[in-house]
């Protein structure tokens, strides 16, 4: 009652009840000398070897590696004719049946339609995803751990980590490059999907026909 009468002698309304305002805590851990204060998720980055990106630079990377591929993958199947016709040891692609890369994409659309230049898109968008996702993420994590036992970091150490990690998603990879390649020779005469071809390759040749060229 007292607060009230107050109130009212005060002649403010006393049915408006006061605002608030909210601050957004952030904790902030003691930092090195000389060094700028980090907040915890940047710290958390910073161990994880991953700079302030976290796990954006997988997630970006690998998106646009997957959309490059739908945008340049008539050029690969191209490609990949060119490469293999004129051979002496298969008769079935002794034939020159393309000039360059402008005759093959018009022959291909003509004669097998639009949908063989995409053939072997699935085995593509699979190997970009994982390709790209392991070689960032062997790369960061190999920089991390040398930068961590050497103290400092220098060009050298940047090519041999990018070497490694190179390798290492390359032969990890390496089957879904294989059937993309077999997809974009044979186009539209197999109706056999990614799975069908996976053990079409591993019925006739076993797990080494996986990683051919590797």
């Amino acid at each position: 009652m007292s607060k009230l009468r107050n109130q009212l002698e005060s002649g403010k309304p006393f049915w408006k009840k006061p605002r608030y305002t909210q601050t957004r805590a952030t904790e902030v851990f003691e930092p090195k000398q000389g060094a700028p204060p980090k907040t915890g998720s940047l710290q958390v980055a910073a161990k994880s070897g991953m700079g302030e990106g976290g796990w954006k630079p997988f997630v970006y990377g690998g998106l646009a590696s997957c959309t490059a591929e739908f945008g340049t993958f008539p050029i690969d199947t191209t490609k990949t004719r060119l490469q293999i016709q004129g051979q002496k040891t298969d008769g079935k692609y002794a034939e020159l049946k393309y000039r360059g890369m402008t005759h093959a994409l018009l022959q291909i659309s003509k004669q097998e339609g639009v949908r063989a230049l995409y053939s072997g898109i699935g085995p593509a968008v699979l190997r970009q995803a994982t390709y790209g996702t392991i070689k960032f993420g062997t790369y960061y994590s190999l920089k991390h751990l040398t930068v961590k036992a050497n103290g400092e970091e220098d060009v050298a150490l940047n090519v041999c980590c990018a070497v490694v990690a190179g390798m290492v998603s390359s032969a990890i990879a390496n089957p879904t490059d294989v059937l993309k390649v077999r997809m974009q020779v044979l186009g539209t005469q197999s109706s056999r999907g990614i799975v069908g071809c996976f053990q079409e390759v591993y019925h006739h040749e076993g797990v080494a026909g996986l990683w051919r060229v590797s």
